[in-house]
């Protein structure tokens, strides 16, 4: 099935204006509806930078270049009415507001949710969406009393509330023990296949991009290294993509994964506990 864009840029170059330095540039990179993807790469690479700018969130010192060098053609787009919402790593909640409260005037911002009468049921829904608890105990608790598995827990739910088109999480699994990160990875695959939420995670954490993720651009120094799903990317022989997947081709010695949902998968997809990282 064609699924339509929400996000797509077409060389793509942003700069810092304080510098000059061009800090992304040549990048091509596209994220359909109903699309699971990742956009990997050593530290400083540009993962963040570039998760940010398509969701329209870039910081105030970055430029954007919105148009091809010739005029062209579009370099950024960002398909209208399409709602994008960025997830910051290690996201910072309001210290003091109940979980329930959090999620209720997070609702506010949905074009969807008209009626106040049915918050409760709402954030209940959108709480179980992300295996978070939902009795009278959990719903009162405040972010400082959650644990960092059950912290991102809740801002995702926060960010569902808001109905986005496509939900850009940066980092989602730092800070989480294997366990943890493994429990977040079902959650967010879960969002994706059952729940039809659009999904684009930066990361350096090649197992949770291969649980999560249909397929994933590779950065280094700013530019795009390789663009496709985890067949292509393991067949590269570039020494730096083969260094940045070894975890996932050390899986692979015994099992394989799933490469793109629109077909039957050539095996199972794998358990984060099941990587080796040795």
């Amino acid at each position: 099935m064609v699924r339509s864009p929400l996000v797509a840029a077409q060389h793509l170059r942003i700069s810092d204006t304080v510098t000059g330095r061009t800090l992304l540039d040549d990048i091509d990179f596209t994220v359909a509806s109903g699309e699971s993807a990742a956009i990997l790469g050593e530290s400083g690479a540009g993962k963040t930078l570039l998760g940010r700018c398509l969701a329209g969130s870039a910081p105030k010192n970055i430029q954007v270049q919105t148009e091809t060098n010739d005029g062209s053609t579009l370099a950024l787009t960002i398909v209208e009415n399409a709602r994008v919402t960025f997830v910051p790593q290690a996201p910072a909640l309001p210290p003091l507001l109940p979980v329930e409260r959090l999620i209720s005037m997070a609702l506010q911002w949905s074009p969807t949710h008209k009626s106040t009468t049915d918050s409760g049921d709402r954030v209940a829904e959108l709480l179980n969406w992300v295996s978070f608890p939902t009795d009278t105990v959990s719903l009162r608790k405040r972010p400082f009393q959650l644990s960092g598995g059950q912290t991102q827990r809740v801002a995702l739910a926060a960010a569902l509330a808001t109905s986005p088109s496509l939900l850009i999480l940066d980092e989602p699994t730092v800070g989480l023990d294997p366990l943890l990160r493994e429990d977040l990875c079902q959650v967010l695959l879960e969002l994706n296949r059952e729940h039809d939420v659009s999904l684009l995670i930066t990361t350096h954490d090649i197992p949770a991009a291969a649980i999560v993720a249909q397929r994933a651009l590779v950065l280094k120094n700013g530019r795009s290294v390789a663009e496709g799903n985890w067949d292509k990317l393991l067949a590269d022989t570039n020494p730096y993509i083969q260094q940045l997947l070894s975890p996932l081709a050390l899986f692979r010695e015994n099992a394989d994964i799933k490469s793109g949902r629109d077909s039957e998968p050539v095996g199972h997809i794998p358990r984060y506990t099941e990587f080796r990282t040795d």
